[in-house]
């Protein structure tokens, strides 16, 4: 088994994502897991230094529920990133076995997660069932930083709006303004965060059962891409709330009123998290948003 700088031992391949290869292992000295990220030397977008630098960044301001860095370094042929091992697994594998509380507190802890994120001028920019794990406390944490990125310029001023003619992050889960080229903002990262909430309540609310209309993905991340169009369409607002007015539930309020609210948002706002925490008081969901 390989080890890493003499101190991390890999036990066994855990994950391959789009950019690097996830194992599980553990430290030589402690026997605590840990995962350890390993990106090739010749891969022509090297991610883990700029996933490292977010990290360490965001663990100085004191941001809570995202992974340690343990390590960062060379060990031929691949770049390593050793970060905190969560032994749960997945909200991607949770999502089907899920009660509506436990939903709910994901949300909590998301909303939470991001607005501190946020706060440092940082937008995560791929968020998605997979990227949310839970620790053997059964506490969420946001995972995977790769395409994280800033949203202020170097003038610690908020950038300017440029279209783009490819999406960055999952297809499925990237907000409807980035269907259009923009850049992922605030608005964009609470947005997705929406649409995976929906997903965990009603399933997803794309249009599969219309097959003349279905487009098939193939991968690209062009805006133009036959696929991208169609989820863009799905994606619309209006569309949104017209399902939503078929379902009955506190929680349809909380998710139509999230959406309002990010509909009204320009490029440059701020979302309102905390306006949007679910309270959870003898199986009833109220939020903060019923006057809106």
């Amino acid at each position: 088994m390989l080890i890493i700088a003499n101190k991390y031992q890999i036990i066994e391949r855990f994950g391959k994502g789009q950019f690097s290869t996830v194992c599980r292992g553990n430290c030589l000295k402690t026997q605590k897991q840990v995962a350890i990220k390993m990106e090739h030397e010749e891969r022509p977008y090297p991610l883990l230094k700029h996933e490292a630098n977010i990290l360490h960044y965001l663990s100085r301001q004191k941001c809570k529920y995202i992974p340690q860095v343990y390590y960062y370094g060379f060990q031929y042929p691949y770049t390593c990133l050793v970060l905190s091992f969560y032994g749960q697994g997945s909200l991607e594998e949770w999502s089907k076995h899920l009660a509506v509380d436990e939903v709910c507190e994901w949300w909590n802890t998301a909303l939470d997660i991001l607005e501190h994120v946020h706060k440092q001028g940082i937008v995560h920019r791929d968020l998605k069932p997979a990227h949310f794990m839970r620790d053997n406390q059964h506490y969420w944490h946001l995972i995977d930083f790769g395409l994280a990125t800033t949203y202020w310029n170097d003038s610690q001023e908020h950038i300017e709006e440029h279209l783009k003619e490819h999406i960055v992050g999952s297809p499925n889960y990237v907000s409807y303004y980035v269907h259009y080229g923009k850049d992922v903002v605030r608005r964009d990262d609470f947005l997705s965060l929406i649409y995976i909430l929906w997903e965990l309540l009603y399933g997803s609310f794309f249009d599969t059962d219309n097959t003349t209309t279905v487009a098939k993905p193939t991968g690209s991340t062009h805006i133009q891409d036959d696929y991208n169009l169609w989820l863009r369409e799905q994606k619309k607002f209006e569309r949104l709330y017209s399902i939503l007015k078929t379902k009955t539930g506190i929680m349809v309020d909380g998710i139509l009123s999230a959406l309002a609210h990010v509909e009204t948002l320009r490029f440059t706002d701020k979302p309102n998290y905390t306006l949007f925490t679910v309270q959870i008081e003898d199986g009833n969901y109220t939020g903060n948003y019923s006057h809106l």
